[in-house]
């Protein structure tokens, strides 16, 4: 499966995501905003970019079986996910219907302590561990109004040849809020919080690679609160014995949910059991 030709970076690096954050702090504000992201010219949500490397470092051509294994992880990230209208995000009452089984992710081995990581570490090398630790990484992003913190999780968090930090998604989102608070100096007033409640494994590629994605509550306060769920895949690749973002485009866009709700049933997600 061949991916859709991408749009110009800026224009890319607009992740729905971030259109959903922009929407809270509207709410917030009490500003009328209506912000349209197109990503491939016509608004419809993109692929993933592949990311098949044209020679290693020393300038030859990769493996053929590289090559191959590249190709069939960049076919997992971009296939197209369910997109649900923005109304699908806004709280909105619970089900007892499900996707299906929860996911039970592992209990991380590395808590965050001063001068440690930015984010629980320690996940075991399974798809489920991906999980928690992209959970862990997202909770970790996005809950501050702080781009210093956001680049400290980044760092940490991806491998050379990631999705850069600029189109990350929750770089993208915490960007968006700060800009809409005002910018710096009046973001620091305001509070981000967010909290995974859900998830799904879109798809693995032998022991050390999976694409996941997770869905949690996201909560601004600055004049006033709002919420939204708001949702976020990556291509999580094991590597120096710990889960990371690995090389390659941002996977195809999740979609945004209230977690628990109809909508969330009607996109896949799976309440997560954190052992």
């Amino acid at each position: 499966m061949s991916a859709a030709p991408q749009a110009p970076g800026r224009t890319r690096a607009l992740l729905v995501l971030g259109v959903v954050a922009v929407m809270l702090l509207v709410l917030c504000a009490g500003v009328v905003v209506v912000i349209r992201t197109t990503m491939n010219g016509d608004g419809d949500a993109p692929r993933a970019s592949t990311s098949a490397p044209a020679s290693t470092p020393d300038g030859s051509a990769p493996p053929a079986g590289e090559s191959e294994s590249q190709a069939r992880r960049d076919e997992i990230a971009a296939e197209p996910m369910m997109q649900l209208p923005e109304s699908a995000a806004q709280p909105q009452p619970l089900v007892a219907d499900t996707a299906g089984p929860p996911i039970v992710v592992p209990a991380p081995t590395g808590a965050v302590v001063p001068g440690g990581p930015p984010a629980a570490s320690g996940f075991p090398k399974t798809p489920e561990g991906a999980l928690g630790q992209l959970a862990a990484i997202d909770e970790a992003a996005m809950s501050t109004t702080d781009m210093a913190r956001v680049r400290e999780v980044y760092a940490w968090a991806a491998m050379p040849g990631a999705v850069p930090e600029v189109e990350w998604s929750p770089a993208v989102g915490v960007r968006a809020l700060i800009s809409s608070l005002g910018g710096t100096e009046d973001a620091r007033t305001a509070r981000a919080s967010y909290a995974v409640v859900q998830g799904q494994i879109k798809g693995t590629d032998g022991p050390d690679f999976a694409v996941v994605c997770v869905l949690g509550e996201l909560t601004v306060s600055a004049a006033t609160s709002a919420r939204a769920g708001v949702a976020d895949c990556q291509r999580m690749v094991w590597h120096d014995g710990r889960w990371r973002i690995g090389p390659g485009g941002q996977p195809a866009y999740p979609p945004h949910a209230w977690p628990g709700s109809a909508d969330a049933v009607r996109g896949g997600w799976k309440e997560l059991i954190r052992a």
